[in-house]
């Protein structure tokens, strides 16, 4: 009889534990929440492979994937200025969440499509309008112009330099002028000529530009448009140049280019993309200075004088490039001691400092 009820003692017990084993099993956790796919679109005014303003561009858009989660990207190369409008327009009925319009001259382009969807975030790029939904981002690159600017003034022999320019408008003059009053804060001598070509990518056109400055006794060429054509054709006339746009400009021509202002895009588009995803993004005109990362000036080639990288160095002109006394190219005082440009100003550029031997075409500014 002990034996029996110590059977049914173990059975129970043994039934209680699978009965156990069987019961109700505990919840799962939760799947964390996907984080959303932002999808942003670039337009580009070049081909991404022109080694200059749209490569870097480009790369920005890759350091935007590779550093930001959950970001598709695309992009859109050679956009002319008439079809930027119909472009911008079907990127928006795609559904993309951000557009960026990487040109001075889709500014007006993207300010008609940006009312007409108001989900979508546009920032135009070099502009200065703004909307609701739409931003402007550029960086100082007038800094880096003006630094490289002295490498010119310091390595010139024939106190002449010259500027391959592609549209007259008031950021490519900005630029001409950081590069002369650069240069001529340490050879007041030196005089600035330009050769406008009236578009972003000519390679012909630029390589002509460069011929006509250096058979004039230019002996050093800055770059201003999209491509490396302008350093490689100055190398082979023997005469040193200033890159632009891509930091490896100079691979182009590594025996006789001095240093190049550049871009990095990257952290601009990280920001703005994740400011968009979690909701603080605001209209705002961006504005960087070198400080800050995304205008970069290559370090000094062994082609340039001596004593240039160390001038660079040392040679910031303080508060920052245009700040007075500055007079025109004819003789008139703009800018006052002890007085700065404004952003606007700066902007709106529409005239040409001391040393420069050209003039600014009317129109050109802030109409």
């Amino acid at each position: 009889m002990v034996r029996k009820v110590g059977f049914l003692v173990v059975v129970a017990i043994s039934l209680g534990l699978v009965l156990a084993a069987c019961g109700t099993p505990a919840p799962a956790p939760e799947p964390e929440p996907e984080e959303e796919v932002m999808k942003a679109a670039f337009v580009y005014v070049g081909p991404v492979g022109d080694h200059g303003w749209t490569f870097a561009h480009d790369e920005g858009r890759q350091y935007l994937e590779a550093n930001v989660d959950d970001v598709e990207t695309t992009y859109l190369e050679s956009v002319s200025d008439v079809d930027a409008e119909a472009r911008i327009r079907d990127l928006a009925e795609q559904g993309y969440d951000v557009i960026f319009t990487t040109s001075a001259s889709f500014r007006d382009a993207t300010a008609a499509v940006a009312p007409e969807y108001p989900d979508v975030i546009f920032e135009n790029c070099s502009g200065f309008l703004t909307d609701e939904n739409m931003g402007s981002y550029f960086g100082r690159m007038y800094q880096a112009k003006y630094l490289a600017g002295i490498v010119a003034g310091m390595t010139t022999e024939n106190d002449k330099v010259g500027y391959v320019a592609p549209i007259q408008i008031p950021e490519i003059i900005r630029l001409i002028n950081g590069a002369t009053l650069g240069a001529r804060s340490v050879n007041p001598d030196v005089e600035m000529e330009v050769v406008w070509i009236d578009n972003w990518f000519d390679p012909p056109a630029e390589t002509a530009a460069v011929n006509s400055m250096v058979d004039a006794g230019v002996d050093v060429i800055f770059t201003g448009t999209d491509t490396t054509v302008p350093v490689s054709t100055a190398d082979e006339r023997g005469v040193w140049s200033i890159g632009y746009d891509s930091c490896e400009s100079c691979d182009a021509a590594p025996d006789l280019c001095l240093t190049t202002p550049c871009w990095n895009w990257g952290p601009i588009y990280a920001d703005i993309v994740e400011a968009v995803r979690d909701g603080t993004w605001k209209r705002d005109t961006i504005y960087r200075p070198m400080s800050e990362g995304t205008v970069v000036l290559t370090e000094v080639g062994p082609a340039a004088a001596e004593g240039a990288q160390a001038a660079v160095d040392a040679g910031w002109p303080g508060d920052d490039v245009f700040c007075g006394p500055i007079h025109d190219n004819h003789g008139e005082l703009r800018v006052a001691e002890g007085e700065c440009m404004t952003d606007m100003e700066l902007i709106c550029f529409d005239w040409y400092v001391e040393g420069v031997n050209s003039e600014v075409p009317e129109g050109v500014g802030c109409q």
